[in-house]
């Protein structure tokens, strides 16, 4: 069971912006957890008319996100994640943030690309490694070959998934992502 001793030592912790969505959301949380993020709001000395005037995040999808949420993305990024950014590092620098755009389908997408890319150049160099004694063209091939078959999977069944999955949050006016 949590104190409010634990309560107190994570608040302090958190961004004044979520203090405020957890004080004035009366419904999804305890009313210990409304009164120390209220306490936690006065030490930071926050002004009672602005915690009282706080109006919690609309989690509605909005006309651009209802724009934006089903373009695909684009073949040469489909590449380069799947061939490129599959690597931590190197998506973090190049990614642009899709959902803070409303790409829904572009973010998902990017993700799969990532970790199928990932997940294929593991398995080619193994397989390579133990069958082909290190031919750089069996890798190649391999690795393309295994590239085709992701994006005809995406096309033909998961991109379907996505885009019905997508298209009840937007119709239910609602983002289960967190936006």
């Amino acid at each position: 069971m949590i104190t409010r001793e634990d309560l107190r030592e994570q608040y302090s912790k958190m961004l004044t912006d979520d203090l405020l969505e957890i004080a004035k959301d009366k419904i999804g949380y305890t009313e210990l957890a409304n009164t120390i993020a209220l306490e936690e709001l006065k030490h930071r000395k926050m002004p009672s008319q602005e915690i009282a005037q706080y109006e919690p995040l609309d989690r509605k999808i909005n006309a651009h996100t209802k724009e934006n949420c089903l373009i695909d993305l684009e073949f040469p990024k489909k590449l380069l994640y799947f061939f490129v950014l599959w690597f931590p590092k190197a998506r973090q620098l190049y990614s642009p943030n899709f959902m803070q755009n409303g790409y829904i389908l572009k973010s998902d997408q990017s993700n799969y690309y990532s970790v199928l890319g990932f997940i294929s150049i593991v398995t080619t160099l193994i397989i390579i490694h133990n069958l082909y004694y290190n031919s750089t063209v069996a890798f190649l091939v391999m690795w393309i070959a295994l590239f085709l078959l992701s994006y005809l999977f995406d096309v033909y069944s998961n991109r379907q998934r996505q885009i019905r999955n997508i298209q009840k949050a937007v119709d239910s006016d609602e983002i289960p992502w967190g936006f």
